[in-house]
């Protein structure tokens, strides 16, 4: 079984240069992963295997003695879904809750998913680092982190989900599905044990999902700490965090929150 797999889910035809600045850092600093672009079906992707040569073209040029050991037919590919799941955030979520879609990645351990709006930050951390710490405290979730305050209205007793699941509030953490590391086949499983419930509730967003029931004692799947996490990834307003030093792995939503940051390092 191989180790991690990176998916990143497309569905407009031709990127935005926004969107084009993170698939040209993640895909860098991940080249040695196999990387899916997931998108709906027909849909014509030729401007990212323009992008991705172009990719391929710099790294090349940056590093003149040295091969290139990962060739672009054996490291990136085009994995087609069904396009209702692309039509809106929640139709996407319900992608992301169905066991059919990480069924096409059974062959990884793990999957990142890396969105279009995602950008790696730190490469003082790796994604192997993640998996590790994954594997010897048994996580199966990591997000970018949900900060205290008005970002995090949704997750109140307000919420529809919330009040049939449990009979007290909890905030929910760890985090946004955008940048986020998974166990597939732990994955699975709760999608199975929880299957009910998705049907049932089948609008709210998938990280949300996840993020919940990382944290009930009696399930089996399970989130990285909040601490742990803010070294993965950060969301919203959570430039505080990043201006005094701590530089998570990656950042999610960079261009509502962090452009003069990711600026700063290109």
């Amino acid at each position: 079984m191989k180790t991690c797999c990176v998916i990143i889910p497309i569905y407009n035809t031709i990127p935005t240069e926004n969107e084009k600045i993170s698939i040209k850092r993640n895909c860098t600093v991940l080249k040695d992963y196999d990387i899916f672009f997931v998108q709906p079906f027909l849909m014509n992707s030729d401007a990212y295997e323009v992008l991705i040569a172009e990719i391929y073209k710099d790294e090349m040029l940056s590093r003149p003695d040295e091969s290139i050991s990962i060739s672009f037919d054996d490291h990136i590919h085009f994995r087609q879904f069904k396009n209702k799941y692309f039509r809106s955030n929640k139709t996407y979520s319900r992608l992301l809750l169905s066991e059919d879609f990480y069924r096409q990645f059974i062959d990884y351990e793990y999957m990142l998913i890396a969105q279009t709006d995602t950008y790696i930050l730190n490469t003082d951390h790796t994604l192997d680092e993640f998996i590790q710490i994954s594997r010897e405290r048994s996580y199966d979730y990591w997000g970018a982190v949900w900060p205290e305050g008005p970002f995090n209205k949704p997750y109140t007793l307000k919420d529809r989900f919330k009040l049939m699941v449990v009979k007290e509030p909890r905030k929910l953490r760890v985090g946004n599905g955008g940048f986020s590391l998974r166990h597939i086949v732990n994955t699975i499983n709760l999608i199975r044990r929880r299957k009910n419930l998705i049907d049932l509730y089948w609008r709210f967003n998938e990280d949300m999902f996840f993020s919940w029931f990382a944290y009930v004692p009696d399930d089996k799947y399970r989130a990285a700490s909040e601490e742990e996490a803010y070294d993965f990834a950060l969301e919203a307003n959570m430039k505080e965090e990043i201006e005094r030093g701590r530089v998570p792995y990656a950042v999610h939503a960079w261009e509502k929150y962090y452009p003069e940051l990711i600026m700063d390092t290109r």
